[in-house]
């Protein structure tokens, strides 16, 4: 006997592939490799603009996901915490903070493909 619900979509199910197949249905593979190639360029961009400004970027990864932290003030425990909740009240960008060798940095990641 073959079961459908192996063959094709989950129709009773949550669908987690939802997202990936509207956005390949809608923009082309093309297209969902230029938006990655973009959000990658960003967080490239967001690395450089942080190092320029004084902050330290505590991982290392191609992804557009920067750990940072000011080199100053890290080790107030309150202080990343703090900017992170700023920045959230603000409405304008969301961060997260992030355990990087014990030390709690500020997470940022690109995830919105108009990101400019």
């Amino acid at each position: 006997i073959v079961d459908p619900f192996t063959h094709s979509i989950q129709w009773s199910r949550r669908f987690a592939g939802l997202k990936l197949y509207l956005s390949l249905l809608m923009f082309g593979w093309e297209g969902y490799e230029k938006m990655i190639d973009h959000q990658s360029r960003m967080g490239h961009l967001l690395r450089e603009m942080l190092v320029e400004n004084g902050w330290e970027i505590m991982n290392t990864s191609s992804l557009p996901v920067i750990c940072f932290t000011d080199k100053d003030l890290r080790k107030h425990p309150s202080f990343i915490s703090w900017i992170c909740s700023k920045v959230v009240e603000s409405g304008k960008a969301w961060i997260s903070t992030y355990p990087i060798k014990e030390e709690n940095t500020i997470r940022a990641g690109i995830t919105n493909y108009a990101s400019a």
